[in-house]
């Protein structure tokens, strides 16, 4: 359990690996719930410039609704090179991090069809 937010769920890691470029569900919280972020995290083995993006709704993607946005990743591959190269990962204080609606999903969606792997350690509260 959290002690920055009381009732809060124990922390709980997603791992998600998808060439789709249409959205996909990471996580759907328990009926009358929300999902608040700990960290997120994407990595790529891909030679191509990428663009990953996580957030909370059933949108098309992350500009559907920018208030709902968590993470977005965006790499040029001309100076980066290999599996775990680049990384990149946000981290928020416990209690701290951003926050769904009452039942809103947590989404992922790749901007082209290179394989990206995303990581997210959240609660629900």
């Amino acid at each position: 359990t959290s002690l920055a937010v009381p009732g809060a769920s124990a922390a709980t890691m997603v791992r998600l690996s998808t060439t789709s470029i249409t959205r996909v569900t990471l996580v759907t919280p328990t009926s009358g719930k929300r999902i608040r972020v700990i960290s997120a995290a994407v990595a790529s083995a891909s030679n191509a410039d990428e663009r990953g993006e996580i957030f909370f709704s059933t949108g098309a993607n992350i500009t559907t609704d920018g208030a709902k946005a968590v993470f977005d990743y965006s790499i040029a591959r001309a100076t980066n090179v290999g599996w775990g190269n680049p990384n990149q990962t946000v981290v928020y204080t416990d209690g701290t991090g951003p926050v769904g609606a009452v039942d809103d999903v947590l989404s992922v969606r790749n901007s082209t069809t290179a394989a990206l792997v995303y990581y997210v350690l959240y609660r629900e509260e």
